[in-house]
């Protein structure tokens, strides 16, 4: 993150920050002999909430845009919660019936982490209507035109600087002759 400033570089850390892990997603129907349970890679993303085999694989399982969420509840007491989404982007949530993940943690805390790691990226992505925050892209942009100028300026002292070295080594070659 070399060339931002500590603003910069926390406004980039909060717009990159998301959540990821291991978590186990209840399978919709399954044989009795064998668990309902399935174990996934799961990524927070500033737009989605995306599902892989593993954290080295990345065959996607399930990709959950974060404006289709309709809920998100806890039940942290088993270490579960539920998040709920409309199928279908473009649709009112009460046009279809809504689809219903049950997720678990590994533990109560990590469970509660999920929940809040969701509804931020959600709120960050209300407030933010666009997959770049403007405010980021406004700072950085500011940013930007400075270090434009500083270089515009800094070019013109070099040129002049090459054009004052020909005119003495030009002076010199003709003392020289």
């Amino acid at each position: 993150m070399s060339g931002l400033s500590a603003d910069e570089a926390s406004l980039l850390a909060t717009f990159q920050k998301r959540q990821e892990g291991m978590l186990e997603r209840k399978k919709k129907r399954g044989f009795s002999c064998v668990s309902p349970w399935v174990s996934e890679w799961f990524v927070v993303s500033t737009e989605y909430i995306v599902s892989f085999v593993s954290r080295t694989n990345g065959q996607v399982q399930l990709c959950v845009c974060l404006s289709a969420v309709t809920s998100v509840e806890p039940d942290v007491k088993a270490g579960t919660f539920r998040l709920r989404y409309a199928p279908q982007i473009g649709k009112s949530p009460c046009d279809a019936a809504a689809v219903e993940l049950v997720l678990k943690a590994p533990n109560e805390e990590d469970a509660r982490q999920w929940v809040t790691a969701i509804t931020q990226a959600q709120e960050r992505r209300r407030r933010d209507s666009t997959f770049v925050p403007f405010s980021f892209v406004q700072e950085r942009l500011f940013a930007s035109q400075q270090v434009n100028g500083e270089l515009r300026a800094r070019l013109a002292g070099a040129d002049a600087e090459i054009l004052q070295a020909g005119k003495s080594a030009s002076q010199a070659d003709t003392k020289a002759r």
